[in-house]
């Protein structure tokens, strides 16, 4: 029932190839995908180069992976402040959302899932038929979360004492990120119930502090009720190596997430140039840096194009509208101009009125907003209608 980023019967590669046909089109912007879009740190393509060079081809493809993932655990762990033993990998954090729900829900379990955010969440619960129950995050409030939210959220959490809480921090598809106190809140609140607290923190390096990490692990030792995801997919820009990892301190949930987990989730060069990428942590710090300039210069940009709405973000991520035309208008008048962007995946007024991006490069983003300035009908809207979208959406939220 929940509808992906991706068609699963033909694929985002097939739909832009018919796009490049249908518009005669000689070149294509790609804003759809979350990811970093400078790539991977330099040594880490090295890494492979040299790796590539010295491999027998035959031998290598010829014999299953070798799943030795003890140093890169410690690295994480070391990064982390955490026992390695609290650490489970994944091909991906996809892989580890359907681990989870697999582990935890059955037939009509509640599940606490905030909206918007990643449609992954909602999908792997219905999967195993669990029943979604909605926090809306207010459009007032740039769909973050507030004092109010978490009011909201113990009351839903008390009536309904869900399975599991599905979070993502920084979220998806909005990049905001939930203040620390509101964070631990959110766990100590959902432990009085009984519940499970998966925090999902993709894009948890483009918050990070230099050389550290900002992440709900600060509480793994003290909290049993709490899963927390991250992924080598996004700032690090090695979605191709497809290594996820969760971590928990509760040995019964480590032991049932092991148990449903495969045997040869990737190569052995995958977890190679993961381990790679740790040595190099200035990327991470040039990739924050680069977001901040950008999303600064495109945020500023969009100023002079009436019509247009952004919601504020944390990272490389955030949503846009318009105020004259549905998202559906908006990502189809794009694409005739070869720009690619994401619907936001469910239904409701969120998705109806607003798309994601991912930011590129400098010149790709000024593509970008010149084809923005470019819609129809957009410098015939005023700007106090940007407001008024909001809060129309904030009172719908409400009804």
């Amino acid at each position: 029932m929940i509808d992906g980023y991706v068609d699963r019967d033909h694929g985002i590669g097939e739909h832009i190839q018919k796009a490049i046909v249908k518009y005669n089109l000689r070149k294509v912007w790609r804003f759809d995908l979350g990811q970093n879009n400078d790539g991977c740190a330099p040594q880490v393509a090295e890494y492979f180069m040299n790796r590539v060079a010295k491999m027998n081809i035959e031998q290598t493809f010829k014999n299953y992976p070798t799943y030795l993932c003890g140093p890169l655990k410690e690295k994480l762990a070391n990064l982390h402040g955490i026992s390695k033993e609290w650490m489970v990998l994944s091909a991906g954090i996809e892989q580890m959302i359907g681990i989870i729900a697999n582990v935890f829900l059955t037939l009509h379990d509640p599940v606490v899932i905030p909206r918007p955010t990643f449609f992954l969440f909602e999908n792997f619960s219905r999967k195993m038929g669990a029943n979604p129950i909605y926090l809306d995050l207010s459009p007032l409030d740039d769909f973050g979360w507030t004092p109010h939210t978490l009011e909201r959220f113990r009351r839903i959490t008390r009536k309904h004492r869900p399975k599991l809480v599905w979070i993502a921090n920084p979220n998806n598809p909005t990049g905001l990120s939930i203040p620390h106190d509101l964070v631990r809140a959110i766990i100590d609140e959902a432990s009085k119930n009984n519940s499970v607290v998966v925090f999902d923190e993709a894009y948890g390096e483009y918050t990070d502090p230099l050389y550290g990490v900002d992440s709900a692990t600060r509480f793994l030792a003290e909290c049993k009720n709490l899963i927390v995801m991250r992924t080598f997919s996004k700032a690090y820009g090695l979605a191709g190596i497809r290594v996820g990892y969760a971590m928990t301190s509760d040995p019964e949930i480590l032991n049932a997430l092991k148990m449903h987990s495969t045997n040869f989730p990737f190569p052995k060069m995958s977890l190679d140039m993961a381990e790679c990428a740790l040595d190099g942590m200035q990327h991470l710090e040039a990739a924050r840096n680069n977001t901040k300039v950008r999303k600064t210069a495109f945020l500023s940009a969009l100023q002079n194009l009436p019509g247009i709405v952004s919601v504020r973000s944390d990272c490389n991520i955030l949503m846009l509208g318009h105020v004259g035309l549905s998202a559906c208008e908006l990502v189809a008048d794009l694409e005739k101009k070869g720009i690619f962007t994401s619907r936001i995946p469910g239904q409701g007024r969120i998705s109806e009125h607003f798309i994601r991006i991912t930011l590129g490069k400098p010149e790709d983003n000024l593509v970008l907003l010149a084809c923005l300035a470019d819609l129809d009908g957009a410098r015939e809207e005023t700007l106090e209608q940007r407001d008024a979208l909001l809060h129309k959406l904030a009172l719908e939220s409400q009804l």
